[in-house]
């Protein structure tokens, strides 16, 4: 087929790929010179669909990018448009946008040669433009997996210290940020000119970056959190001696970045890179390891005379090269291992849900809570969180709860449930807990109220359903309901893609059901749905179908799990639980030593504490001490979400809504 766009003709045939056909047309020769494209319409129509995260994008009306159009498959708009970087709250793309009117273009050149350095060193790669009017620059960094604005704010505010001309709003922005593409036509009349030729742009937007890599950034530029550091297994290596390396699935699949061959090799030291010749071999040295490299491999290329420079350096200190390599490429090999993330392991196979717990009295109370659960919440949309909620609960009992007189009892909160129930909100966890206690027949009964820096203590009883007299106790043996309840924390992974699909999952990998049949009557699901839930999993690899079949697939919940940093989700969730943990205890203290006489305390607490209503009056101080405590000490302002974000997000929490990514 033909398109023609401003009089040019893009030919395609519907077997090759429209970019690669774009490519060939603009680019013959397979190279092109640096800062120079042959064909700004044919660089548009054959990025554009690799850059953008939607279908539609953003056209400049003279004062913002605040019309919305569709973009078509080869047309270029007649004024500057942008393509969106996020769709339903993720995206796949990491922006770095340079803007050179404060600082100058010079600026922009030394920043674009620093973060081309720091990504392609974590095992990245880049594609880049430039605005020939005002000198401005874009970096394009494809990532192999999906993230959310969480998971790169923290890197974005890492760099900006370090990069003064980078522009972190379209990257802050889930809900309207979008980017000038190659090729676009700028607020200034002239095209965005690609760095490089077409083709390699189009191959490396393709290939995309190794897995991980914004955690890696983050652990190298020092903004890892400070659990991760704690947490993190050491990384096997295999051999040994000046033949260690780092393991074949955990290391870096792309060629050595171009400064540091030119450095080791001519020994010229670009701008902006290294301060010292001994950070420039380390920086050689550090590239090497995290790419598989032993010592007796960077020996071997310095003897072979392959690397001149950097043999020179070594060749000063009047040894052999294998002793004057020996202490920096320990250092250089340490942090390989130090930040290569568990997560670019695609042998992984860490159970992020801590394992099945065997015992029996709670797994005999989770079978009886489920089967309470689906009749008191059937039909409604509270269930599959409910049962998040009460799996949770025989998680924290089986661990490190007790029994009296047969019954099992916990001690436990709702940031600490929040973990075991799957990163649930702990906001949702408490309304959840809360509705549980005050519903008749309900399988757990709170023995004592949380009171300072004690938790709620539960003891997980015997439900009942019914009505009234009627009320009668679940406690028939049940062995297949008592084998499908599984005593282990829920999977996070859950939490994004619904907690709707869980129980179809286990009763097909788990249950060994096979039929849609069988597993539509398990879980209790209509044709209507159970297909659309099977479709679902089916679609996230976690199952496969066949006619009249389905099996377990070919992706595990841990390979989703780290495909979305959820891993570092979790992290991020248990250290925020620690600050706000010590931060309570702090309070306590605090007020627990208080001065009568103070009163510059008395005026601070006096601005924290609320005000009785008007003629109430209370001669319990212990109660009144509970009440006031109840839900942890004062917070500030909380931080600003937008209405989208709030929306979706309440979305999720209470219907159990999913985004669906691509």
């Amino acid at each position: 087929m033909a398109d023609m766009s401003d009089g040019i003709a893009c030919s395609v045939t519907t077997r090759s790929h429209p970019a690669r056909a774009v490519a060939k047309k603009c680019d013959p020769g397979g190279s092109s010179p640096r800062h120079h494209v042959r064909d700004d319409d044919a660089i548009y129509a054959a990025l554009t669909p690799l850059l953008s995260a939607r279908s539609s994008g953003r056209i400049w009306t003279g004062t913002g990018y605040d019309r919305s159009r569709r973009l078509g498959r080869f047309k270029v708009p007649d004024m500057p448009v942008a393509v969106y970087l996020y769709s339903g709250g993720w995206t796949r793309i990491l922006v770095f946008d340079l803007d050179a009117k404060v600082h100058g273009p010079d600026s922009v050149i030394r920043d674009a040669q620093w973060l081309r350095h720091i990504v392609e060193t974590a095992g990245g790669v880049v594609v880049e433009d430039v605005n020939p009017g005002s000198g401005g620059r874009h970096l394009y960094v494809p990532l192999a997996e999906q993230l959310r604005v969480e998971h790169i704010r923290t890197l974005l505010s890492a760099i900006q210290p370090f990069c003064r001309t980078l522009d972190p709003t379209p990257m802050l922005n889930c809900a309207t940020g979008c980017i000038v593409p190659p090729g676009s036509w700028t607020k200034e009349g002239q095209r965005r000119q690609l760095v490089g030729a077409v083709s390699e742009a189009i191959e490396l937007l393709s290939r995309r970056s190794d897995r991980g890599l914004v955690a890696r950034l983050r652990a190298a530029l020092g903004a890892g959190i400070a659990a991760q550091a704690r947490e993190r297994s050491t990384i096997p290596t295999e051999g040994v001696g000046a033949s260690r390396r780092l393991p074949a699935e955990v290391v870096f699949h792309t060629a050595l970045p171009q400064h540091v061959t030119a450095f080791a090799i001519e020994g010229t030291m670009p701008r902006g890179f290294w301060n010292t010749r001994s950070e420039a071999c380390q920086a050689v040295l550090y590239a090497c390891a995290v790419r598989g490299w032993s010592l007796n491999e960077v020996v071997d290329q310095l003897d072979r005379g392959a690397w001149p420079a950097l043999a020179a350096v070594y060749s000063e200190k009047k040894r052999t090269t294998a002793e004057a390599l020996a202490p920096q490429w320990d250092r250089a090999f340490a942090h390989a291992v130090e930040i290569t993330d568990k997560h670019r392991s695609r042998a992984h196979t860490k159970q992020h849900t801590g394992g099945l717990i065997h015992s029996g009295v709670h797994r005999d109370w989770l079978a009886h809570s489920r089967k309470w659960a689906q009749l008191e919440y059937r039909g409604s949309r509270h269930l599959h969180v409910v049962l998040a909620v009460l799996q949770a609960l025989a998680v924290d009992a089986a661990r490190a709860g007790q029994l009296v007189n047969g019954v099992p009892t916990v001690e436990t909160g709702r940031r600490g449930l929040a973990i075991a129930a799957g990163l649930i909100p702990d906001r949702t966890i408490g309304d959840v807990l809360m509705e549980l206690r005050e519903r008749p027949g309900s399988p757990i009964l709170r023995m004592r109220p949380a009171t300072g820096v004690l938790a709620d203590q539960y003891a997980l009883v015997t439900p009942a359903t019914g009505a009234g007299d009627e009320r009668q106790l679940i406690i028939e043996d049940d062995p297949i309901r008592r084998d499908r309840a599984r005593v282990e924390p829920v999977h996070p992974i859950w939490r994004l893609v619904g907690l709707h699909l869980k129980q179809a999952y286990e009763l097909i990998v788990h249950a060994g059901l096979r039929t849609p049949a069988d597993v539509f009557a398990a879980a209790q699901l209509g044709a209507s749905a159970g297909s659309e839930t099977l479709n679902s999993l089916a679609s996230l690899g976690l199952i496969t179908r066949s006619y009249g079949r389905c099996e377990p697939g070919t992706r595990t919940l841990d390979d989703l799990s780290a495909a979305h940093g959820l891993d570092e989700v979790r992290l991020d969730t248990i250290e925020r639980h620690r600050r706000e943990r010590a931060e309570w205890h702090a309070w306590l203290e605090l007020k627990g030593h208080i001065a009568v006489d103070d009163p510059a305390l008395l005026e601070v607490t006096a601005a924290r504490v609320p005000t009785p209503p008007p003629g109430w009056e209370i001669s319990d101080k212990e109660a009144l001490w509970a009440a006031l405590m109840a839900d942890g000490p004062p917070t500030d302002q909380p931080e600003h979400i937008g209405v989208v974000e709030e929306a979706v997000g309440l979305l999720m929490d209470e219907l159990g809504a999913t985004i669906l990514v691509p």
